[in-house]
């Protein structure tokens, strides 16, 4: 195969095409017309900080609003080369050639990119048509050869893109956020690239732009499993999540498994503190009726399993368990059934039909959203329950008569309420970070610790509390708290938890073992000396013919036998015997370790050898005989070892060996050794420096003594 076939072939003559990050940084823009009013635009939108120098006189009505909007910082004069200080880009607008000459050069000279108008030769960027719709950026470039057929072709490519392909992007981009929350690890990066890989090709522009909140959140659970759900899986999932009534009910179906409950699935047992009322709601009806009192009501198919009527009114006999189209009010038995009826029978309805189902899916999805919040919704299709609950189960005896079972404890009953906070019309969720409106959207939840009100979101939290409201967490009850006085509760912090040492017991197990292998190694070593002692000395019956003839005797044994035998042995024989490498390299340590005991000796006897006057105050006193002749034999002794230590490290380098891995280890060895010799050797060239500073400064000193005496002799003979 060709080369050119291979490869894309080289084009040239073209410009390098980038999306420049302008962000907080300073654009300078010379001029104030047309052509500068869009480069202004053009840098705005991209968060630049834009200085524009111009006489107010020369600006453009769309500059002069800028200016007057504070969008721009507005110089008033003509341009001077200090406006180049601080800027990061530089863009000329003006009708003169030398000018605009003269601002390129400048702008070479202190490396600053610019673009000059209508002057290719001098531009080091150029602008091209832009296609812009929220985060798409697409640019068409020319390369200046014909400017407006930059513009047609952008808007052909323009017409070409749905419609709301920046809102798709937009989604994708909350996408991402959210599944980097959920995966932040940098390990992860290779799983989240290919899993947002498989979204964006298996959904359409216009169903990633209907993605919401809830869908993202359903999408996002099949990250675990590296998977992508249909849009069907993501409707029943849905489903689920809308079927859900204010004031609990029935569900025609299982949340869970997408199918109705059997009778025989069904189980009873008591309802949880924090279960909604037993009210049934109807979607067309405006009223609740009252409890219905029953011997045994299921609430354990509660919240997401609880069942809902779809169609209206109740109807009698096995209808209620049925859901019914809202189009055709075909009953269907499951919602997936009834999802695939609505693709298949209601695919192709007029829009005003099409509004009328989409307005009824999304009241569904609204009551679902002011029911309960999204996280718990998901936790309850995750089979995961939020709160624990404060009922006992009771212990079901095989054969006896059923005993009636014991209604639940509700803590606000007992825990007291002395110390929570009135609601008020504008009370906010007193969370830090928090701050929103309590009311019927985002609840109005006391903390049963404290007292204070908060949101639903951030009451999402429960420990067990005593009836004084205190925390209590053996004979405690569970209650609702915020997420201050969960975090601040006593043992939370604690990071040394139960103990329980079982080296005890490992010990015991291990003993025994060790016992038995011991006896087994003693029985063969026993019976492997009489063999031996039997060959050696035979009997005499069995003696040989006067010695004539003497064989060399072995003893055969297993492989098993030889290891239990011997294998202790041999260990210790190999620790006993050490290698010449390990010994060389032994012996260069202690070497090592002697020097560096040494070192700090020998630098405060350096101390003391340092002139006169080194200091800062001047008065360092000379250094006596003693100290010079010690200095002198400390630094005889590390003379010795730093040659013993390099004759050490030789040795070990020039060790035979067959391996290339011995091989660079000893070199590698020899390398470090070498590169400690050479720091700690340089302090021994100073002593000699000093000494013979020292010595000179002791002649001049005697000499200068001796022409004293003898000027003081003359004197005297005067």
């Amino acid at each position: 195969m060709a080369a050119s076939t291979k490869f894309p072939e080289v084009q040239g003559g073209g410009s390098l095409i980038l999306a420049w990050q302008v962000k907080n940084k300073n654009v300078l823009v010379v001029g104030g017309g047309e052509v500068a009013a869009g480069r202004i635009l053009n840098v705005l939108n991209a968060d630049a900080k834009v200085t524009l120098v111009c006489p107010a006189s020369g600006l453009n009505p769309e500059v002069a609003y800028r200016v007057e909007q504070g969008q721009v910082t507005h110089i008033d004069r003509v341009f001077e080369p200090s406006d180049l200080d601080g800027a990061d880009m530089v863009m000329t607008a003006i009708d003169d050639p030398v000018a605009s000459t003269v601002i390129w050069k400048l702008c070479k000279e202190r490396k600053i990119p610019a673009n000059i108008a209508d002057v290719p030769p001098e531009c080091d960027f150029y602008f091209g048509s832009v296609h812009r719709d929220g985060p798409l950026q697409i640019m068409v470039s020319t390369n200046g050869k014909g400017p407006r057929l930059a513009a047609i072709i952008r808007k052909h490519i323009a017409k070409s893109l749905p419609k709301n392909a920046g809102n798709a992007i937009e989604a994708i981009g909350q996408l991402r956020q959210k599944l980097r929350k959920i995966a932040p690890n940098p390990e992860a990066s290779p799983k989240r690239m290919g899993w947002m890989i498989k979204v964006s090709n298996a959904y359409g522009w216009e169903e990633i732009c209907d993605f919401t909140d809830e869908d993202m959140e359903n999408l996002l659970t099949y990250y675990a499993d590296n998977k992508v759900p249909t849009v069907d899986d993501l409707q029943a999932m849905l489903f689920a999540m809308s079927g859900r009534k204010l004031g609990g009910g029935r569900v025609l179906g299982s949340g869970k498994g997408l199918a109705p409950p059997t009778a025989s699935a069904v189980r009873q047992r008591a309802s949880s503190p924090f279960a909604p009322s037993e009210s049934t709601v109807s979607i067309t009806s405006a009223s609740t009726s009252p409890p219905v009192s029953s011997p045994a009501p299921d609430f354990a198919a509660q919240d997401l399993t609880s069942n809902i009527n779809l169609g209206g009114p109740p109807k009698s006999g096995d209808n209620s368990s049925k859901l019914v189209c809202p189009i055709c009010e075909e009953e269907m038995m499951t919602l997936l059934q009834l999802n695939r009826h609505i693709d298949d029978a209601h695919q192709e309805l007029a829009e005003v039909e099409q509004d009328e189902v989409r307005t009824w899916f999304d009241k569904q999805v609204n009551k679902a959203k002011r029911f309960q919040p999204l996280s718990i919704i998901n936790q309850k299709l995750r089979g995961l329950e939020v709160f624990e609950s404060n009922e006992t189960l009771p212990v079901s005896s095989v054969a006896g008569p059923r005993t009636q079972v014991e209604q639940p404890i509700d803590p606000d009953e007992l825990i007291t309420r002395s110390r929570w906070q009135r609601q008020t019309m504008n009370d906010r969720c007193t969370d830090p970070l928090c701050g929103k409106n309590l009311g019927a959207v985002n609840g109005s939840i006391n903390c049963r610790h404290c007292g204070r009100l908060f949101c639903e979101e951030h009451t999402m939290y429960q420990m067990k509390l005593s009836r004084a409201a205190k925390h209590e967490p053996v004979r405690g009850y569970w209650a609702r708290v915020c997420e201050t006085c969960y975090k601040s509760r006593e043992g939370y912090n604690d990071h040394n938890g139960l103990l329980i040492d079982h080296t005890s017991a490992f010990t015991e197990l291990r003993r025994k073992r060790v016992e038995r292998q011991n006896l087994e190694v003693a029985r063969l070593e026993k019976r492997l000396t009489k063999l031996t002692t039997l060959l050696a000395n035979p009997p005499e019956e069995v003696a040989t013919n006067n010695g004539a003839l003497s064989l060399s005797i072995d003893v055969r044994m297993c492989r098993d036998c030889n290891h239990t035998i011997f294998s202790k042995r041999d260990f210790d024989a190999a620790l006993a015997s050490k290698p010449p490498d390990q010994r060389a390299y032994e012996t260069l340590r202690q070497f090592e370790r002697g020097i560096r005991q040494i070192m700090p000796i020998f630098q405060r006897t350096l101390l003391a050898l340092q002139p006169e006057g080194s200091n800062a105050s001047g008065e360092h006193p000379p250094p006596t005989h003693a100290q010079i002749q010690e200095a002198s034999k400390i630094r005889k002794r590390l003379t010795d070892a730093f040659t013993k230590y390099d004759t050490a490290a030789r040795r070990l380098r020039d060790l035979k060996t067959t391996s290339k891995m011995q091989l660079r280890l000893q070199n590698a060895i020899y390398a470090a050794a070498s590169a400690f010799l050479h720091t700690h050797m340089l302090t021994l060239k100073s002593v000699p420096q000093i000494l013979r500073s020292r010595s000179s400064q002791s002649s001049q000193s005697r000499l200068l003594t001796l022409q004293c005496s003898r000027s003081s002799g003359s004197w005297s003979r005067r």
